[in-house]
């Protein structure tokens, strides 16, 4: 096409979005910065000494968190946005037993041992009215069903030397710990053998038989062991067949070998309204080896159900694969649910700077996995295990992915994968590989591919195909460009694509939960008469006829 194309917010000029955010008074917050120096992309390729931020800057890529989704105004934290329906609320503790008299002193470990010893099964703090710590020179040792009520005020600390809690339920004797509203901070289980998964949760660890609750809390600061295969989880580490759900929820600057924030062997996950940033997988060689995958979230283990919506998992770094979040099941049955979420600017230094799915039976749906990097595979990797395994994505952005390796910047799916992928924009991906190809989809061959635009992927070697590497099953879908730098034609994406130069706006917010990007070719709008999704990744309704991508313009 011969018409201009507009500004666009390139990687290096982004335009960013505001969210609503809930705002709860009276807890003082920290911005936290995770250093990268030292951690390597591509290290077969490059010194030891170049920091992986050298390479992902210098082509132009950056990392950064959608404005709405970031920290806090002033020294008020600001909770995440309702976007999902909560499977869970807060518990009324009215009637609750109390920790404190109603001033700051009153309020010490001992009080609330005290408290623990007698309780009803509700625990509250009557601290006074500004926000209070209570730090613990020893991890508290639950093993009774049990409500922690922070009020917004409290602090559990364990000064960088001890775990803050452990939960114990008896063997075979279901029980459930809810902590809502209270910030947990500094816990430690750094000098904990990095060989047993016991080590995990320097917050808390949730052992097995038992149901872990969070609500409306914070996770700042808390750190695993360094290294180990299994050992993870900085802020939860929850083993065991049963259920930990968080519902509105923070963790940031957490670290831990696996898991940076989050840990899970066997145990199923809602992770629900909740923001996952700046954490650390601080590992090296993944599993098997020393840990280092999941920057923010790492789970393992076989059948679990993993469910994420309206959440944020942004800026966390894994040493390995799975810079945003790594999921695998060994037995290849996981449900795997991720909707209205944005996966941003994570890195994952071997593989997979966003998500490392294995195993699964993935739904992705109107969400966002953009700017992210790693050495492989900057957006998504999804790989098999034994059985069946599926990948169905509807209403997806897949943006400004980065890998400096040679396929697979916004997404490789192994060819034994079978799903579709309907209604998906995947643009402005980019390999800096020498004999880079395939930046958009690497592989993917069981997929159809329906109704989509897939726009301004990038490569640096010219010959070779820039997009796919493989053609689809499908219809309705849109591709540019149409040769290689080389001059050499275009593998299709799908079969009867269609090859059209489509002027597309930056990644921003225009509406709904997540950021995207819309087409404005009034030549596309509406060309669609088949395969129209009721709704677009925003939340509006799409006619009889509908554009080509995730959202309608």
């Amino acid at each position: 096409m011969s018409a201009t194309k507009p500004r666009t917010c390139r990687r290096q000029d982004r335009c960013r979005p505001h969210h609503r955010f809930r705002r709860r008074p009276g807890i003082l917050a920290l911005a936290v910065t995770i250093s990268l120096g030292g951690l390597v992309l591509g290290s077969e390729s490059r010194a030891s000494t170049e920091s992986p931020t050298d390479e992902i800057f210098s082509n132009g890529f950056e990392q950064g968190t959608p404005a709405g989704w970031s920290g806090a105004v002033g020294a008020v934290p600001l909770l995440p946005p309702v976007v999902c329906t909560p499977p869970i609320s807060a518990v009324n503790t009215t009637g609750a037993t109390t920790v404190g008299t109603g001033t700051p002193g009153s309020c010490t470990q001992a009080s609330l041992l005290t408290a623990i010893a007698s309780n009803n099964g509700m625990i509250r703090f009557e601290c006074g009215a500004s926000p209070h710590t209570i730090t613990l020179t020893s991890e508290l040792s639950l093993d009774e069903s049990l409500v922690l009520d922070g009020g917004g005020l409290i602090t559990l600390s364990g000064g960088d030397t001890t775990r803050i809690i452990n939960f114990q339920p008896p063997f075979e004797q279901p029980r459930t710990l809810t902590v809502q509203n209270i910030t947990f901070r500094n816990g430690s289980t750094a000098l904990l053998p990095g060989g047993t998964t016991d080590s995990g949760g320097a917050a808390i660890y949730r052992g097995e038989f038992g149901t872990l609750n969070v609500i409306d809390s914070y996770f700042y600061d808390n750190v695993g062991p360094t290294v180990g295969q299994d050992v993870a989880g900085g802020a939860i580490y929850s083993f065991g067949s049963t259920t930990t759900t968080i519902v509105g929820s923070v963790f940031r600057n957490n670290r831990c070998s696996s898991g940076g924030a989050l840990g899970h062997l066997f145990a199923h996950l809602d992770l629900v309204n909740s923001v996952v940033e700046d954490n650390l997988a601080t590992g090296t060689g993944g599993n098997p080896g020393n840990g280092g995958n999941g920057g923010g979230v790492y789970s393992d283990g076989n059948d679990q159900s993993f469910s994420i919506c309206g959440s944020s998992i942004s800026n966390n770094t894994a040493n390995a694969r799975g810079g945003g979040l790594m999921r695998v099941s060994n037995n290849g049955v996981g449900p795997m649910v991720i909707d209205r979420t944005t996966v941003h600017g994570n890195v994952g230094t071997l593989q997979a700077g966003g998500l490392y799915l294995q195993g699964l039976q993935t739904t992705i749906t109107n969400s966002t996995i953009s700017d992210n990097a790693s050495e492989s595979r900057g957006g998504m990797t999804v790989f098999t295990n034994p059985g069946s395994q599926t990948l169905n994505m509807t209403n997806v952005t897949v943006a400004n992915n980065f890998a400096t390796g040679n396929l697979g910047a916004g997404m490789a799916v192994d060819n034994a994968i079978t799903g579709a992928l309907r209604h998906v924009t995947i643009v402005r991906n980019r390999n800096t590989g020498s004999a880079s190809f395939g930046s958009a989809i690497a592989g993917g061959n069981g997929l159809t591919l329906a109704n989509s635009l897939i726009m301004d992927n990038e490569k640096v070697f010219i010959w070779e195909n820039t997009s796919c590497t493989e053609t689809l099953a499908g219809n309705g879908n849109i591709q540019w460009p149409q040769f290689n730098e080389g001059g050499q034609s275009e593998r299709p994406c799908a079969n009867g694509v269609t090859f059209q130069d489509v002027p597309i706006g930056p990644l921003q917010n225009h509406g709904g939960s997540t950021d995207t990007i819309v087409p404005i070719d009034s030549n596309i709008l509406e060309s669609l008469s088949s395969g129209c999704t009721t709704f677009d990744q925003r939340g509006v309704a799409r006619g009889s006829t509908c554009t080509p991508g995730a959202v309608e313009p």
